[in-house]
């Protein structure tokens, strides 16, 4: 693809969006999603000499990867890098190799150079990581939804359908408005007057008009969220499900608004954890009561995505066949982290739950210091309670210790599992999560959506969270290497 498909929709959102209503706040997220793209791609043309020369002078480093980094190659498609330009392609690629094909988990010798590898790799996207922030507006003043289209809801659309759908005529649909975010979902917030049983303030959510994930969609979410608060989770209250795409351009749902406000500014995974303990504990509260539900009654409804005959080996395998083909760009850090779960893949136990996937403070809310609301349930399926354990540990271990959050987890019907279980679910949550902006970046880059929400996935969230398992394989390496003295 090259350049051409990013420049184009960094210059159409800018031209058609940002510059002709600068001054209000709803174009600040698409302002914030084209700078990230024109950053990255202007990243990947960086003179990457002196980073690739450091290399090749380490004498730490094997033979064949100095070598390597004395090859300059020429990038193919640079605008879809993680951390690579023509200097460091070859020594990179060759790097990944040596840590994908050395046995070097157990082996101290060898643990000794892969953790020199990653922190060359580390200090390199901690410089680009740098200069991206400096171009970064601040988040918590986004308040838009996604560029406007003919499938886009306004409140005099959702007043006319609501008052022939539950047949009052006198209902009044007031302050509408599209909330921050969009990918895998429009939601909008509204307020209701004439209805004699919903409350005034309501939630409006969308599937997407085109099907850029295997999400199940609020079809499945509108009776996994009635299911879940029989466990007495803190979710919503639903009152009506729209499964049919003539209206709006998808199925759609409308449920109560939840009280509270999200944890920290900025609605994105990597905002500041909330300094507040009883928050941690909620959150493991409310996790111990999701998992402790069968999964029986959504077998019907919901995805299985655990591994056939639980044969996580196979399960691993195919995430990596699927890492190699999609990534577009060689990754020392995601090659260890590979290698560390196919080392450790035997650790993982059998059991499965309901799983929300997603549960991070960006799909939360916090009212008097606890979890008040748990949102966005568009990526739940059965699969391992891991998922969900590992995918929030990051996050928690900001707040309180784990051992006291496991605690509470399993006081509220969760499982115990050891600290390796746990590491590799971890690794497996941000796996899962960079292949699935991996799916919906293509749908970007072969032309099904012309959204710059997409292009940002592939230039901006995915090396960002390539670096969030940077810093989580540095402390398990660190800690391995502290217990084998």
């Amino acid at each position: 693809m090259g350049y051409s498909r990013y420049l184009w929709a960094t210059v159409q959102t800018l031209t058609n969006q940002v510059l002709p209503e600068l001054e209000t706040s709803d174009k600040r997220d698409q302002l914030i999603n084209s700078l990230r793209v024109i950053s990255r791609v202007a990243m990947s043309l960086d003179d990457g000499s002196e980073a690739a020369r450091a290399a090749f002078e380490n004498t730490l480093f094997p033979d064949d990867v100095r070598k390597a980094f004395a090859v300059m190659t020429i990038v193919s498609d640079p605008a879809e890098s993680i951390s690579v330009d023509n200097y460091t392609q070859a020594g990179i690629r060759e790097a990944a190799r040596w840590l994908n094909e050395t046995a070097w988990c157990g082996d101290t010798a060898n643990t000794k150079i892969a953790r020199e590898l990653l922190q060359w790799e580390g200090s390199l996207r901690h410089q680009r990581d740098t200069r991206l922030a400096a171009s970064e507006i601040a988040e918590d003043k986004q308040n838009a939804g996604g560029p406007d289209d003919a499938l886009a809801i306004d409140g005099d659309k959702l007043q006319r359908y609501l008052r022939e759908a539950l047949k009052v005529p006198t209902l009044l649909v007031r302050d509408f408005r599209v909330l921050p975010g969009g990918r895998a979902r429009t939601t909008a917030l509204f307020a209701l007057e004439g209805h004699p049983d919903w409350p005034e303030w309501l939630v409006l959510q969308r599937d997407t008009p085109v099907a850029v994930h295997d999400f199940p969609g609020v079809s499945a979410q509108f009776p996994l969220i009635a299911y879940a608060r029989t466990a007495g989770m803190c979710l919503p209250r639903g009152f009506h499900l729209q499964p049919d795409r003539k209206y709006f351009g998808a199925p759609f749902m409308i449920v109560e608004r939840m009280p509270g406000m999200p944890p920290s500014p900025g609605l994105h995974f990597f905002a500041p954890a909330p300094k507040a303990e009883s928050f941690a504990f909620s959150l493991a509260e409310q996790m111990g009561r999701l998992h402790s539900l069968s999964p029986a009654p959504m077998k019907d409804i919901l995805l299985n995505r655990s591994p056939e005959n639980n044969d996580w080996a196979s399960d691993l395998e195919l995430w990596r066949k699927e890492w190699a083909t999609s990534s577009h760009a060689p990754s020392m850090v995601v090659s260890a982290m590979l290698a560390w779960m196919q080392h450790h893949v035997g650790c993982v136990s059998h059991r499965q739950s309901l799983v929300h996937a997603d549960m991070q403070q960006h799909n939360l809310l916090m009212e008097d210091n606890k979890v008040s609301a748990i949102l966005d349930w568009e990526g739940s399926h059965i699969g391992h309670p891991g998922e969900d354990i590992g995918y929030v540990r990051p996050l928690v271990e900001q707040i309180v210790s784990w051992d006291r959050f496991m605690e509470v987890y399993v006081a509220n019907g969760g499982a115990s599992m050891t600290q390796e279980e746990v590491d590799y679910f971890t690794f497996r949550a941000y796996l899962w999560v960079m292949l699935m902006m991996m799916r919906a970046r293509d749908y970007f880059e072969n032309g099904t959506v012309d959204d710059i929400r997409f292009a940002e996935l592939g230039a901006f969230l995915v090396p960002a969270f390539v670096n969030c398992v940077g810093n989580v394989l540095d402390g398990v390496l660190a800690r391995e290497a502290s217990t084998a003295c």
